[in-house]
């Protein structure tokens, strides 16, 4: 029984595969990948942004996410006005 559903798997799997690619391609969501080749060098940087000494650095994946570390960058630099703030993003929007 499980060499016949390891059989019908890898059967299965390329056209699914081919399936999901079409779909893609016609998809209304595929223009979001627009800058996608332009931004592949800053997601493979393997060395990352240089951070100064101390910092607090903070990752914000999305615009909604940048506005929600805005206000506890204010609380940490008046709570703290000496200590560096990184703030990095995931998304252009961000």
């Amino acid at each position: 029984m499980g060499l016949l559903l390891l059989i019908i798997y890898n059967l299965l799997t390329p056209v699914l595969a081919l399936g999901y690619f079409g779909f893609f391609l016609f998809s209304p969501r595929r223009g979001l990948l627009k800058k996608f080749f332009s931004e592949l060098g800053e997601r493979l940087e393997v060395s990352g942004p240089d951070v100064p000494e101390g910092a607090v650095w903070l990752h914000a994946a999305s615009m909604g996410e940048v506005k929600a570390v805005s206000r506890l960058v204010r609380a940490l630099q008046e709570k703290y006005p000496a200590v560096p703030v990184l703030i990095t993003t995931s998304s252009g929007s961000g």
